[in-house]
């Protein structure tokens, strides 16, 4: 189910992935060794650093969120989305040319909330502000809060 979806991996680099609120990313609701996205029982994948020559700023980094709703997917509920912020103005323009979407459209963040199982309600709808982001599932933009640029990728609409 789409709420067992269990991003959970070693984000505090302690050399151990611990389920006691250390770690970012625990799902109480997992109930499938098949949904463990960073798990050799589930999605086998490896989580990754943002390459530092896209970054403007060393802290940038990836994150998992559900909290937010990206316009022209399925319906106004909240979108499980991975997310990059603080990429140069470079990088951005490079995602949008490659995907098709000209220049680099300015857009509210999103709810900066680790998914751990649970979408949250869409009160932060991006596409409101940039029409040019509405259906896209993945780009770049500017985020008009922070004044940094943020890439998007819709990875379960909903």
């Amino acid at each position: 189910a789409e709420d067992e979806i269990r991003f959970l991996h070693d984000t505090n680099n302690d050399g151990s992935v611990l389920t006691d609120g250390s770690d970012e990313y625990y799902n109480p609701n997992t109930v499938s060794s098949a949904c463990l996205v960073f798990d050799q029982a589930g999605g086998g994948l490896t989580p990754q650093d943002v390459p530092q020559d896209v970054l403007a700023d060393p802290s940038g980094e990836y994150y998992f969120t559900a909290a937010s709703e990206y316009q022209g997917h399925a319906t106004s509920d909240a979108d499980l989305v991975l997310i990059a912020d603080q990429l140069t103005e470079a990088a951005c323009a490079s995602i949008n040319e490659n995907v098709g979407i000209t220049g680099i459209p300015t857009e509210n963040p999103p709810n900066e909330v680790y998914f751990e199982g649970t979408y949250g309600g869409s009160s932060r709808i991006v596409g409101n502000t940039a029409p040019e982001l509405v259906g896209e599932p993945l780009g770049c933009y500017l985020n008009t809060e922070d004044t940094w640029y943020t890439f998007y990728h819709v990875l379960h609409a909903r």
